[in-house]
């Protein structure tokens, strides 16, 4: 036979770490929403900014590269 379950109280319901853990999470999301959201904002313009950065300068590189082989090919200076 299944076991029954207990329903809890409210009283009980009110002092279960798993609720109290939410709605503290709750509570700081509504709090903090501005701060959360703006560091998230900055993270993802640093990481877009550093890889555009990146991509340049290897195709400057390349550039680079491909105007020197070309000047070597047509025997110029």
């Amino acid at each position: 036979m299944l076991r029954k379950h207990n329903r809890l109280t409210k009283k009980e319901l009110k002092h279960d770490p798993l609720v109290l853990f939410a709605a503290q999470v709750v509570d700081f999301i509504q709090n903090e929403w501005l701060k959360i959201v703006s560091t998230v904002a900055i993270v993802l313009i640093v990481i877009f900014g550093t890889s555009f950065f990146i991509g340049s300068r290897d195709r400057a590189a390349i550039n680079a590269y491909d105007a020197a082989i070309n000047a070597m090919n047509n025997d110029a200076p």
